[in-house]
């Protein structure tokens, strides 16, 4: 491998809580995010004799862990599709033979210098494991120091390209599905057997971002999915017709895997849809996406983070590109 140096993208967004607010310029800078394009280590292939696997999660705020082997190490691997592939604590791994320059950038900005490796085994549970998984190596510290907990890493969305996920929050678990190249499950239960009919949604993976139509007061929205957030975020400049269904209400501490936080508004969304599915009374945080767009090159309104999953049964099939709900 030979050495370089680039920017890795974590796309963790951490939320503290805040007091009332009165009236806040929403077009004011509030946030800058800088994002990379994807993944540039290909993507690794799930291995294992299991085609359905049941794995327990646990959770910092609204953050979703997993604990996982790799290699020697167990530990909790944040699940985490804004950020574009394997992402290690060095705090962990600083023994690991080392190639590249990397500088990790998060929701408020720099999460610090860091190095690319690879591990040989990652062991998700019984019966799903990678080999030979490329990786980055960033300081994440700070972070489990906010959230009291051991924090490995951050298991990104190349590792999910094969496979389908069942989110069962409410029950503390999530079902992953081994797929057949159609990206069908090769598991003989369905979804519909066990939940009934589910509304699909058609997904889009543009520069590695998980992208799915919203809208707000009839206005037609770009936002992406991103689990590694612990809430939804709307962009400040949307228009103002979007933000007739804002009801602002607190100030806000914006955290990422850096050490910077920011101070944004949060409040409530009144009612947005998904495809036509109805969500109400959502929590939403207004930040500034203007570089991100810029660095996507694409039109991003927002993101959807723990208070959309944690609403309704949902899953998702990476292969196919379809999102699943269910009432």
């Amino acid at each position: 491998m030979q050495g370089f140096f680039r920017l890795t993208i974590l796309g963790l967004l951490v939320i503290f809580s805040g007091s009332l607010v009165a009236g806040f310029d929403l077009n004011s800078p509030l946030v800058k995010r800088k994002k990379g394009r994807g993944s540039d280590f290909p993507d690794p292939i799930p291995q294992g004799e299991s085609a359905k696997i049941s794995i327990p999660i646990k959770r910092a705020g609204n953050l979703i862990l997993m604990e996982v082997q790799i290699d020697s190490i167990v530990g909790n691997l944040i699940l985490d599709t804004g950020a574009p592939h394997l992402v290690l604590n060095k705090t962990y791994f600083r023994n690991y033979p080392l190639y590249g320059n990397v500088m990790a950038s998060g929701i408020t900005g720099g999460g610090g210098a860091g190095n690319q490796t690879r591990v040989s085994r990652l062991v998700v549970a019984p019966g799903l494991y990678y080999s030979d998984v490329d990786a980055d190596i960033v300081p994440l510290g700070h972070l489990e120091s906010r959230k009291g907990v051991k924090i490995i890493g951050l298991f990104g969305l190349n590792l999910l390209k094969r496979l389908e996920i069942e989110f069962h929050l409410d029950e503390g678990e999530l079902i992953i599905y081994r797929l057949s190249r159609s990206g069908a499950r090769t598991q003989v239960e369905t979804a519909e057997e066990k939940l009934g009919k589910a509304k699909t949604i058609r997904i889009f993976l543009e520069n590695g971002l998980l992208l799915v139509p919203v809208t707000i007061n009839e206005k037609r929205l770009r936002f992406y999915i991103d689990t590694g957030a612990e809430t939804n975020i709307l962009h400040s400049g949307s228009s103002k017709k979007v933000f007739e269904k804002v009801q602002l209400s607190r100030r806000t501490m914006l955290s990422g895997t850096g050490k910077e936080q920011a101070e944004v508004l949060s409040g409530e969304l009144s009612e947005m849809f998904v495809d036509g599915h109805s969500y109400i009374n959502m929590d939403v945080t207004i930040a500034n996406l203007n570089s991100l767009r810029s660095v996507y090159d694409s039109s991003i309104d927002g993101m959807l983070g723990y208070s959309f999953l944690s609403r309704r049964k949902l899953a998702i099939n990476f292969m196919k590109g379809e999102l699943y709900l269910w009432d």
